[in-house]
This record gives C-alpha cells, sequence and structure tokens, in this order.
C-alpha cells in the first residue's frame, strides 16, 4: 500500500508517498513547491492571493497523486495556517477547491510529530530536538524513550527574514535585530528544565540546508549526517558576510534557501548554546513521517 502526507509549512509546500510494509514504511519520492505562503500574510490573515497559492499548489499535488493512486492522502498544516485569523476562511476555500480537509497542528502536536518521526531514523533514548520551519520552531526534549518537554515559539526562518531583511541576505544590523527577536523568543523554553543531553538532533529543511553547506564547505561525505560546534561557528562567520563567496556557497548548495538560511541558522545557533551542545545529528525524518505513522496508520 502507499500513502501521501502533504504538508503545508510557511516557506515550503511539499508531498511525500511513501510503501507501506507490515510495521515498516519507505520512501518513495518527494516534491515540494516553494509556496513561500508567509509572504502572502497581511494584518494576521493569509491573504486571497495568498490562498490562491494554496489551492493551486494543493491541485497541482492532488493531479500527481491521482495518476500514482495511492491509498490515503494526509493532509497537514503547521504555522503557515494555525498562526492567522482567518483560518476557517481557507479551510473552507481548500475543501471547497481540492475536497481536501486540512488538519492544522498545534505546535505542541508539531513538535511531538516531529520526534515521533525522528524515532524512525536516529537511535537515541534520551537528548534534545529542534525543527526550525519558516514560520515557528519546535523543541522537544526526551528522556528513556519518553518526551517530557515539547514546546512550540512563532519564529522561523521566513518569518524573520519577511520582517527585518530588506535584501536577499540580512545586513549586519539587521542580524543584530533578529537576533534580538531570537533571544526574547527562546526565553519562553525552560532550557534549565532540560537535563544535559547525551544527543542533541536537527530536523526539517534549514537543518538539512545547514548540512549540505558544511558538508560542501570542510569537504565531507555527502552522507555525512553530524555537524560539529566549531563548524557551525565558522560558517556564520562566512555567511553573515554578504560578498561574492557567502552567495556562491548558498548557491551551489541550497538555492532555494538563500533568503531564510541566515535567519534559520541564527535560530539555530542560539538553541544550541542553550543547549551547551559540541555537535548535533540531521535526521532526515520528522513531523511528516510522525503524521504518517501515529495520524494516519495509527501505529
Amino acid at each position: 500500500m502507499t500513502h501521501a502526507v502533504i504538508d503545508i509549512g510557511s516557506n515550503t509546500i511539499r508531498t511525500n508517498v511513501y510503501a507501506i510494509t507490515g510495521m515498516a514504511f519507505q520512501p518513495l519520492f518527494s516534491e515540494k513547491i516553494i509556496a513561500g505562503l508567509a509572504n502572502y500574510i497581511q494584518d494576521e490573515q493569509l491573504n486571497q492571493e495568498g490562498i490562491h497559492r494554496l489551492c493551486a499548489s494543493l491541485e497541482h499535488f492532488q493531479k500527481m497523486l491521482h495518476r500514482i493512486g495511492v491509498s490515503s492522502i494526509g493532509v497537514f498544516a503547521t504555522a503557515s495556517i494555525r498562526n492567522v485569523n482567518n483560518t476557517k476562511e481557507i479551510l473552507q476555500a481548500v475543501k471547497k477547491q481540492t475536497g481536501y480537509t486540512i488538519d492544522i497542528l498545534s505546535g505542541e502536536d508539531e513538535a511531538l510529530l516531529d520526534y515521533y518521526g525522528m524515532l524512525h531514523n536516529i537511535d537515541a533514548s534520551q537528548g534534545a530536538l529542534f525543527d526550525i520551519g519558516g514560520g515557528s520552531t519546535e523543541i522537544v526534549a526526551f528522556n528513556e524513550n519518553e518526551p517530557y518537554l515539547a514546546k512550540s515559539i512563532p519564529i522561523g526562518s521566513l518569518n524573520l527574514f519577511t520582517r527585518y531583511v530588506s535584501d536577499f541576505l540580512p545586513t549586519k544590523q539587521e542580524q543584530k535585530l533578529i537576533e534580538k527577536h531570537i533571544r526574547q523568543e527562546l526565553k519562553g523554553i525552560r532550557f534549565s528544565a532540560i537535563t544535559p543531553v547525551e544527543k542533541v538532533v536537527g530536523v526539517g529543511g534549514t537543518t538539512r540546508a545547514v548540512l549540505k553547506l558544511v558538508n560542501s564547505l570542510f569537504d565531507l561525505p555527502v552522507d555525512n549526517c553530524v555537524i560539529q560546534m566549531d563548524q557551525i561557528t565558522t560558517l556564520r562567520e562566512i555567511v553573515a558576510k554578504d560578498n561574492a563567496r557567502t552567495r556562491k556557497l548558498i548557491l551551489r548548495n541550497c538555492p532555494d534557501r538563500i533568503h531564510t538560511l541566515v535567519p534559520g541558522l541564527l535560530i539555530m545557533m542560539h538553541i544550541l548554546n542553550h543547549l551547551k551542545a559540541p555537535c548535533f545529528t540531521i535526521s532526515t525524518y520528522g513531523v511528516r513521517e510522525g503524521y504518517l505513522w501515529q495520524k494516519m496508520l495509527n501505529r
């Protein structure tokens, strides 16, 4: 049997298709659209252009999945729709145009599904996880294979870019404003309640983009999935400068994230500093796999 998951994020809308065999799943393929829904938010509402962009993206995936013939389709949204005040209007428009019913995940649900998805990829009984999205950041702490803290904060790589950055890459002054905002939001996380962690795991598009940059910058194997803190520090020093080297590095490895990379990296560094982590591991599985397993398959 094959199942599809459509993830409506603030920056990207992504469809993953999985083959299910017994108690295991295998990713078959993934496709994404850089919809940038956070760019269409005005006065705390997703405007009509943004709703049209959302519906058009879902129709594209719908036609593709119809040709494939999947057993079921799960559609969920995170900060892109939960953090606006015209959610009902959006849901009605999507239902009318596509027939899809969107499951709006709370911040805590998103964090926990990140954790349950990660378990299919990373062996870690004690530690912490973070997911830096376009419109929110989730942090989970777990011990003896049980999460004991799951938080979501309303900052992400895209909404920080939209709020503070005037060009593709933020100036030094814009970076200072971004970091001030990050520090303020992270006060809502009780890092003192998180025990010294054995393992830190990063999930999501921002962490995967940073991994590509680190592997390229330090000439590491393409399958390397561990980033050292000193490597992150060096990368931050390079991308903090808006010059030809910085743009070339980003455009060669993750061109679709040239505008969101630095804000996302700044969030990442502040989280890692709080966790006092010398390194962290990138998981290829996260909220979509957690949603598939927990919500769609009820495993």
